[in-house]
């Protein structure tokens, strides 16, 4: 896929400098985010990838392919940050949710390894709410032995009994290409709506 970095925004009330569908990507700090971007557009530096968690303080809006809009939201969870800090980020990320019109799917990265945690879970059904698709996407799948794999498949089928489940590897590339063709997937989908609009 063609990815080409727009602008960071740093308030809602900012928009996309085109109509264009748009999906987010939301996560814990450390998740993984910026090297699944960078995994998806095959570049290494398209989204920078911080030694420290919790480096990301805006939403980074990418294009793809000139048709649909990536937005990656600041991690969630990283105990560092202010309380402040932590719900001015809280309140960034829903009202763009509330008042961006385009949105079209959500992707919620977990980390395999770690499994869902309970920031994770009260993501997911936050989200339900607004009534979009939910992609979950566990990362860092090539981390884990058979006997923590065979623990994190049991809280997965506890907690989601959902069927639009991403395993993705940024090491080994493993299940980028199910992902990217997701993401393809709502491209051509959205231009077959724009079509029979008109």
């Amino acid at each position: 896929m063609e990815f080409k970095f727009i602008k960071s925004i740093f308030n809602y009330q900012d928009r996309a400098p085109k109509e264009l569908p748009q999906i987010i990507f939301l996560g814990r700090s450390n998740v993984g985010k910026s090297s699944l971007i960078n995994s998806l557009a095959n570049r290494k530096q398209i989204a920078k990838v911080s030694q420290m968690p919790g480096k990301t303080q805006s939403l980074n809006l990418f294009e793809i392919n000139e048709s649909i809009y990536l937005v990656d939201a600041p991690g969630y969870g990283y105990s560092r940050r202010s309380i402040e800090t932590t719900q001015a980020f809280s309140k960034l990320i829903e009202s763009y949710i509330v008042s961006e019109a385009n949105l079209v799917k959500f992707y919620i990265l977990m980390d395999f390894k770690v499994g869902p945690t309970n920031l994770d879970i009260m993501t997911f059904k936050n989200l339900l709410k607004f009534s979009l698709p939910i992609g979950i996407v566990f990362t860092k799948i090539d981390k884990v032995n058979q006997k923590e794999k065979t623990k994190t498949d049991k809280m997965i089928k506890e907690h989601f009994p959902y069927d639009q489940i991403f395993y993705v590897s940024n090491q080994t590339k493993k299940g980028i290409n199910d992902l990217e063709k997701d993401i393809i997937s709502l491209i051509n989908q959205e231009e077959d709506n724009q079509i029979w609009k008109l």
